[in-house]
């Protein structure tokens, strides 16, 4: 029988990723994509955020949203590629809207239109990284199909076990901003168990403590949205079929 290859994620040599996009959604879609122990994520809900993480992290490729709030996704590209330590990132812009000027811009080196689709990423990788041979009996998603997260019958247990306490301490960290509401939360947050489907939103967690160390208002009200949508996300999974 003709061999089967492997999912192109699969087959990419070990790779820093970083996403920056203003809607959290669409971050964690390409988080989903890159989960797992092979290759390390990284994310930013603003241009000023991912250039400060690129000079931090110094990523193999990016995922640039190029319509953000305060600095958009064409200057943040070009602030990057100023960086001679960034000289060999790839960088990837991502848009809702047809290609005009911005596809005129060099600091790109491919384009995705949303909604994005796992085949659109898969292919565009493969052209930029390429691959090495696909491992022997491994199956290849279908090339349209749409990112998804993991999700079990476990999982969806484990979330109706956890829901409710952390809707309680969002409610009241997002209410007060208060550090002991904000700390409660967190401590809510760190009960849920290491699993992939919870990943994005320990993930916000984690930005969260960041933010509240800091005192940053503004990120911390940001970080506190995220979370909102994370949990709608998880919701959402909860009550799918598995």
């Amino acid at each position: 029988p003709p061999q089967r290859r492997a999912p192109v994620i699969q087959r990419l040599p070990p790779l820093r990723v970083l996403v920056v996009d203003d809607v959290t959604l669409n971050r964690r879609l390409i988080e989903a994509l890159f989960g797992g122990e092979r290759h390390q994520v990284y994310s930013a809900h603003s241009g000023e955020t991912g250039v400060r993480l690129a000079q931090r992290e110094r990523p193999d490729l990016i995922f640039m949203d190029l319509r953000m709030p305060g600095l958009d996704g064409v200057e943040a590209a070009r602030r990057i590629r100023s960086l001679p330590e960034l000289a060999s990132c790839r960088i990837i812009a991502a848009t809702a809207s047809t290609l005009g000027e911005e596809g005129e811009t060099g600091v790109f080196d491919g384009y995705l239109r949303k909604p994005i689709t796992r085949g659109a990423i898969e292919g565009l990788l493969e052209r930029l990284f390429g691959c090495a041979a696909a491992p022997e009996g491994q199956r290849e998603e279908p090339a349209g199909a749409p990112i998804a997260e993991v999700w079990s019958a476990a999982d969806s247990q484990s979330w109706r076990g956890h829901r409710q306490a952390l809707e309680d301490a969002l409610q009241r960290a997002a209410s007060t901003l208060s550090s002991a509401d904000l700390r409660s939360l967190l401590a809510a947050i760190r009960t849920l168990p290491e699993r992939p489907a919870f990943r994005p939103l320990l993930a916000t967690g984690a930005d969260l403590e960041s933010a509240a160390a800091l005192f940053d208002v503004v990120r911390i009200e940001s970080c506190l949205a995220g979370l909102r949508d994370d949990l709608d996300m998880l919701d959402a999974r909860a009550t799918a079929p598995v």
